[in-house]
């Protein structure tokens, strides 16, 4: 299986993001996206009586907005390893 890399764009960097889809168009393997988040998904906590997922099946947040305006993310493994 090919890694495919994943550019994810702070909202408020609109040039970045444009620069870097100019930069990388037609390399293969490349996606530029812009990060549509809004911020959290629940309101408010709420405590729960059983917890129904165990540790293992917990999302991983693999990456948070780098300070440079874009978090870089693989997908998939490189060839031979």
């Amino acid at each position: 299986m090919s890694s495919m890399l994943l550019v994810i764009v702070a909202q408020k960097e609109v040039s970045l993001h444009k620069y870097l889809t100019m930069r990388f168009a037609g390399v293969r393997g490349v996606q530029i996206i812009i990060d549509r988040r809004h911020g959290e998904r629940r309101r408010y906590q709420m405590p729960l009586d059983v917890e129904r997922r165990s540790r293992g099946e917990r999302r991983h947040h693999g990456g948070e907005a780098h300070h440079f305006g874009f978090t870089l993310v693989r997908l998939g493994s490189a060839p031979g390893a």
